[in-house]
């Protein structure tokens, strides 16, 4: 429409089909071949709006939502053409994200920026064929995160101090747990949400400096 709103739309989709023999699954049924059809959809909208609130202070706001749909088919055979569990799973999710962010120019060389956006990892589906209905599924993975930055930058130095935190929720995570409570021994791998929200924080410091016309200092922490 202008030079300060973008809007789109994306759409993907994914078709694998996969065939392998050998030791699969950590050789479970002494398995000789699988036999797998993956297809993954995804119909997304996204808009992004700049303004200038004032000469010094600008404003980005974008959001995106997407309709995320994930289908598998897989089937398993061992060396006598024994057959393990068949996996048949299908997912539909609606995702959300988006990201406001401030720009403040100090002086003509420096600025100050702070941003906060909320985005997601898509589900998926757990291919092993002994993992329970249960855990067949896992969901989408979200994270929000706040970034507030300074940075400055002349003919002979550049300078970039940041602070950054972010939190995830329902966390994805690989884990191992028994899959049939009269089987003991029947511990398998695969992904699933954690109930827990985790974080991450932290500081970034990056400093340049041109010594001469040929020698530059690069120093980050």
């Amino acid at each position: 429409f202008n030079d300060n709103i973008i809007t789109g739309l994306y759409f993907k989709n994914l078709n694998e089909v996969d065939k392998a023999e050998g030791y699969l699954f950590g050789g479970e049924g002494n398995i000789a071949k699988a036999e797998s059809k993956y297809e993954i959809k995804i119909l997304a909208a996204y808009a992004q709006i700049r303004k200038s609130i004032t000469n010094k202070l600008t404003m980005d706001n974008s959001i995106r939502i997407e309709f995320n749909d994930i289908s598998y088919i897989g089937k398993s055979f061992g060396y006598s053409n024994d057959t393990l569990p068949d996996v048949n799973a299908n997912k539909s999710y609606i995702l959300n994200g988006f990201k406001s962010s401030l720009n403040y120019k100090i002086g003509s060389r420096s600025n100050i920026f702070a941003h906060f956006s909320y985005g997601y990892k898509s589900g998926g589906i757990n291919q092993q064929p002994y993992v329970s209905d249960q855990n067949r599924v896992y969901n989408p993975e979200y994270l929000s995160n706040f970034e507030l930055s300074y940075k400055t930058k002349t003919e002979k130095h550049y300078l970039n101090l940041s602070y950054f935190y972010n939190k995830r929720f329902d966390q994805q995570v690989s884990i191992s747990a028994q899959q049939n409570q009269t089987d003991p021994n029947s511990f398998y791998y695969f992904t699933s949400n954690s109930k827990n929200a985790g974080f991450s924080r932290g500081a970034e410091l990056e400093f340049q400096y041109q010594i001469f016309k040929n020698l530059k200092l690069k120093s980050s922490l």
